[in-house]
C-alpha cells in the first residue's frame, strides 16, 4: 500500500507539510494549490495527487497503515470506535463525540450517578498495542503527568479508571474554545495580541517543565483559546516524563506508535530520539511562525493568507527557538517567553546578540517622550543618560542572574532524564541533593544566583519535613548573602525569611521571632518590589504570635498577608489560598469560631476551584483539616471527624502512611477523640503521631514532645472515665495515671494546630 501511494520515510518529511496544507482547503482548491507550488516540489507533486484521490470510503486506520513507520513503532492492532451517545463507561454517560486523534477519541460525557454535575471530556484509546499493554502504559502516565500540574491555563484531570469492557478512560476538563490559530484569524489579532496569547500557552508548558515534565505534542488542536481570550493547554497523553511516575517496562519508547505530528515535532523525534525540554521550545517555535505568518516553516504561502511583518528581533527569535540542534536553541521556554516579553516592552532581544546601537534603539523605542524632553537640554540629557547607563547595568546584571538560575535548573532536571544520566529517573530529594552538589562545584556563579538557588532548595526541603537538610542550606543561604549581598538586597532577605521558618519549624520560636522583627521591617519597606516574602514574612509572624498565646497580633498579621495576597496574586491563587488557611488558624486561637469557620470554608472552596474534586491535593488536604478543625470549634464534632477522617486517607494516598503529613492528621484526630471524650479512640491515634513525628522532626523536637503531652491527657481522661464506661480490654494502672501526669507537666504547651 506504501509503495502504491509512492510515499518512503526518506520523502515523507517534505511531503508531510505540503499535504496537511492541502487537507487544510476545500476539495476543489487543492488541485490547483498543487500545480501553483513551487519547482522544488515538483517530485512531491504525483505523490500528493495519488494521496488526495484515494478512495474516501476507506476508513482513516486502515490509510494510517500505509505511512511510513517510526523507528520502533510495534504492532499495532486498529479498532474503530463503536461507542454511542448514551454508553455508560465507568461512572460517566457519554452525550456527544467532541473529536478524534492518533491516540484516542474524546467524548463530551456527565456522571452517570449524579455525584457532580459538571461536563467532562472522556479520553477514550483508538488504537491498541499488543493487547492493549501500551494503550494502557500511555493513558496511566497522562493520568500521572495531569494529576501533578496545577496551572490555570492546563485543562486539570478529573478522574481516571477503566470501562466494564477494560476500556481505559480519563475524564478531562471540557474546555469551551477554538484552537488558537483560528482564533487569531476569524478575530483578526494583530501582532501583539496574537504573542500574548502564545506566551499563555508558554507559560503552562514552563510550569509543566518546572515539573518535570515536556508535552511532546504542541500544535494549535492542542491549545485552545475561550471567547474571554484564556488559553487552554490540552492533551499531555504522549509526553515524556523526565523524573518521578510510572514504572515503565524495559525497552518502552515515548515515542513508540504513532506519537507525534507531521509538521511540529522537532528533528530529533523524527530521530526516534528522546524528547526534552529543547522538543517543547522547537514545536513553540513552529506554534509560533504559523501563528505570525499563517504557515508552518517552509511552507508555500497558499493565496489570501494573511501574514503579519515579523521584524528583525522576531526573526532572530524563531531562528534560536527553530534550531536544528537542541543545544543551539533555547535553553528553555522561559527563556524563549523571556525574549518574547523583551520585544514586547521594546527591551533588547538576546537572541539578536545585537551591539550598542541595537540596544540604544530599543531604549529610546521605551522612554521615546523621556529622551526627547532630556535633549531640550544638555545637563538634563547627561543627567538622564547617566541614571539610564546605571539602570541598564542594573537590569544587565539581573539579566546574567535570571539567566544562569535557568541554566542551573536546567541541566540539573536534565540529571533526571534516564538517557542523559544512564540511571533510573531521580526522586525530588534526589534532585534537590543532586542541585546542593552541583552548587558547590560551580564557581562562575555570581553571589545573587547562588543564594537565590539556595533558597529555592532550602523552600523545598523545608516544605517536605527534611529540617536538618533545610537548616544545613539555610545556613549557607544567609553565610553566603551576609558576605556577598546588600543588606537590603532581594534574595538576602529572601535568606532570612527562609531562616525564620526553619526556626520556628525546629521550635525556636524566640530565635524566630528575633530574625523575624528587623526583616518584616525592611520587607515593608520594599513592599511594592517584594511582595511575595513580605506575605509569607506575615504568615510566619502570624503563626509565631499563635505560639507566643497572641490571638490579636496573629489576627492582624494574618488579615495582613490575606489583603496582600489578593493584591498581589489575585483571588485565584494557591498563594492567597495559603493565607486565607494561616488566618482561619489564627481565628481559631482567638476564638473566634464563627469567622475561622467562615474562612475555612472560602479556603476549601477556592481549593476545590483551584485542585478540582476528584484527586487528592496537598493544598486541598490541608485546607479541609484547617475547616475540620474548625467544625470542631464550634462544636461540630461529628461533622469534623468525618471530615478529618477523609483527611487522613487522602494523606496517606499522596504522601504515604508514615508521611509527616500523616502524622499531623494522627494527632489531629488524637484531639478530635479527645475532645469527643473518647479516649480508646484517640490512643492510637496520639501512639501513631509520635511515632511518625519523632522519627521525621526527631525525639527532642516540639512536636514529638507535644505529641507525648496528648497521649498524656489521653492516659489522663482514660484513668478518669467510670469504670463501666471503659472498655473491657483497657486497664489503667496507677503506673500508668503517673506517667501521664509527668509526661503532661513536662511537655512544652503548644497551640491547637
Amino acid at each position: 500500500m506504501a509503495a502504491a501511494l509512492g510515499i518512503d520515510a526518506q520523502a515523507w518529511p517534505r511531503l508531510s507539510p505540503l499535504l496537511d496544507g492541502a487537507l487544510d482547503l476545500p476539495t476543489a482548491q487543492r488541485g490547483p494549490w498543487i500545480d501553483a507550488l513551487a519547482a522544488e516540489f515538483d517530485d512531491c507533486k504525483p505523490a500528493l495527487r495519488r494521496w488526495l484521490e484515494r478512495d474516501p470510503s476507506r476508513p482513516p486506520c486502515e490509510l494510517l497503515r500505509t505511512l511510513p513507520k517510526l523507528p520502533d513503532a510495534g504492532r499495532h492492532e486498529p479498532i474503530a470506535d463503536t461507542h454511542q451517545a448514551g454508553d455508560r463507561i465507568g461512572p460517566y454517560r457519554l452525550r456527544s463525540r467532541i473529536g478524534a486523534g492518533g491516540m484516542g477519541v474524546v467524548w463530551l460525557a456527565e456522571r452517570a450517578d449524579g455525584l457532580i454535575a459538571r461536563p467532562v471530556a472522556l479520553k477514550l484509546p483508538l488504537r491498541v498495542r499488543h493487547a492493549g499493554a501500551d494503550i494502557a502504559l500511555r493513558m496511566a502516565r497522562e493520568r500521572h503527568i495531569l494529576a501533578a500540574l496545577d496551572h490555570p491555563n492546563i485543562a486539570r484531570l478529573y478522574d481516571v479508571g477503566l470501562g466494564d469492557d477494560g476500556q481505559p478512560w480519563l475524564a478531562l476538563e471540557h474546555v469551551e474554545g477554538e484552537r488558537i490559530d483560528r482564533h487569531c484569524e476569524r478575530r483578526g489579532l494583530g501582532r501583539d495580541a496574537r504573542l500574548r496569547l502564545f506566551l499563555q500557552a508558554a507559560d503552562a508548558v514552563s510550569h509543566a517543565h518546572g515539573r518535570l515534565v515536556v508535552h511532546s505534542d504542541l500544535k494549535p488542536s492542542n491549545i485552545l483559546v475561550s471567547d474571554a481570550g484564556q488559553v487552554r493547554l490540552l492533551d499531555f497523553g504522549i509526553a515524556a516524563l523526565l523524573g518521578d511516575g510510572v514504572d515503565e517496562p524495559q525497552g518502552w519508547s515515548p515515542l513508540a506508535g504513532p506519537a507525534l505530528t507531521p509538521g511540529y515535532a522537532a528533528p530529533e523525534q523524527w530521530r526516534g530520539e528522546p524528547v526534552g525540554v529543547a522538543s517543547d521550545v522547537y514545536s513553540l517555535g513552529v506554534l509560533l511562525h504559523q501563528l505570525l505568518s499563517g504557515v508552518l516553516p517552509g511552507r508555500p504561502t497558499p493565496a489570501g493568507t494573511s501574514q503579519l511583518a515579523l521584524g528583525r528581533d522576531l526573526e532572530a527569535l524563531l531562528g534560536c527557538a527553530l534550531q536544528p540542534v537542541p543545544s543551539q536553541r533555547y535553553a528553555s521556554v522561559q527563556a524563549l517567553a523571556d525574549d518574547l516579553r523583551n520585544h514586547l516592552a521594546h527591551r533588547p532581544v538576546q537572541a539578536r546578540h545585537g551591539g550598542a546601537v541595537y540596544r540604544a534603539g530599543r531604549f529610546v523605542q521605551r522612554h521615546g517622550p523621556a529622551v526627547a524632553a532630556a535633549a531640550l537640554a544638555l545637563a538634563a540629557l547627561c543627567g538622564t543618560a547617566l541614571f539610564s547607563l546605571l539602570q541598564w547595568q542594573a537590569a544587565r546584571v539581573e539579566r546574567a542572574q535570571a539567566l544562569q538560575v535557568k541554566d542551573f535548573v536546567v541541566a540539573t532536571l536534565q540529571q533526571a532524564n534516564p538517557y542523559v544520566s544512564g540511571s533510573r529517573e531521580a526522586s525530588l530529594p534526589a534532585l534537590l541533593a543532586e542541585a546542593r552538589t552541583r552548587l558547590a562545584s560551580w564557581p562562575q556563579a555570581t553571589p545573587a544566583t547562588r543564594v537565590e538557588l539556595l533558597n529555592v532548595i532550602g523552600w523545598n526541603e523545608a516544605s517536605m519535613g527534611r529540617l536538618d537538610d533545610a537548616e544545613a542550606v539555610s545556613a549557607q543561604a544567609l553565610r553566603e548573602a551576609a558576605q556577598g549581598l546588600p543588606a537590603d538586597h532581594r534574595q538576602r532577605l529572601a535568606a532570612q525569611v527562609l531562616g525564620v521558618v526553619v526556626k520556628r519549624l525546629r521550635g525556636d520560636f524566640k530565635g524566630a521571632r528575633a530574625e523575624l522583627v528587623p526583616t518584616l521591617a525592611a520587607l515593608r519597606a520594599r513592599r511594592a518590589e517584594q511582595p511575595e516574602d513580605l506575605v509569607r514574612a506575615l504568615r510566619n509572624s502570624s503563626n509565631i504570635a499563635l505560639h507566643e498565646n497572641e490571638p490579636d497580633a496573629a489576627l492582624r498579621d494574618a488579615r495582613e498577608a490575606v489583603a496582600l495576597s489578593v493584591a498581589h496574586y489575585g483571588e485565584r491563587h494557591h498563594e492567597t489560598l495559603t493565607s486565607y488557611s494561616v488566618l482561619a488558624m489564627a481565628a481559631l486561637q482567638a476564638q473566634r469560631a464563627p469567622e475561622a469557620l467562615d474562612v475555612a470554608q472560602r479556603a476549601v472552596a477556592l481549593a476545590t476551584t483551584l485542585f478540582g474534586v476528584d484527586t487528592p491535593h496537598a493544598r486541598t488536604i490541608e485546607v479541609r483539616s484547617t475547616l475540620a478543625r474548625a467544625q470542631a470549634a464550634a462544636g461540630q464534632l461529628d461533622a469534623a471527624l468525618v471530615l478529618m477522617r477523609r483527611c487522613l486517607v487522602d494523606a496517606q494516598t499522596l504522601h504515604g502512611s508514615s508521611s509527616f503529613e500523616a502524622g499531623i492528621h494522627h494527632r489531629t484526630l488524637a484531639r478530635m477523640w479527645l475532645q469527643a471524650g473518647r479516649p480508646d479512640q484517640a490512643r492510637p491515634h496520639a501512639d501513631t503521631a509520635l511515632e511518625i513525628l519523632a522519627e521525621r522532626t526527631g525525639a527532642a523536637s516540639t512536636l514529638a514532645a507535644d505529641v507525648r503531652q496528648l497521649r498524656g491527657q489521653v492516659a489522663l481522661s482514660e484513668a478518669a472515665r467510670p469504670r463501666q464506661d471503659v472498655r473491657q480490654d483497657v486497664r489503667v494502672s496507677d503506673g500508668h495515671v503517673a506517667e501521664a501526669a509527668a509526661a503532661v507537666g513536662a511537655a512544652p504547651r503548644l497551640p491547637a494546630p
